[in-house]
């Protein structure tokens, strides 16, 4: 998958996309914060995250790396 995006549910427009990969299925939706799992170039290039956006604008409120082990 590649992107999250979130839609105003009463006018179908678009309200901001966040261009990154989205490499787990799975998304939380809060109150004010939207939990997705990406893998972003912005704030952890080639990295997998699970990252806090915020709700309205798609800014990053947090995320937490996930280190991957050794093979």
């Amino acid at each position: 998958m590649s992107g999250a995006v979130a839609i105003d549910n009463e006018t179908g427009t678009e309200r901001w996309r966040r261009d990154a990969s989205v490499y787990h299925s799975g998304i939380c939706v809060g109150t004010d914060t939207v939990v997705v799992p990406l893998d972003s170039a912005e704030f952890a290039s080639g990295k997998q995250t699970i990252s806090a956006l915020e709700r309205e604008s798609g800014e990053v409120r947090w995320y937490y790396t996930f280190d991957r082990a050794p093979m």
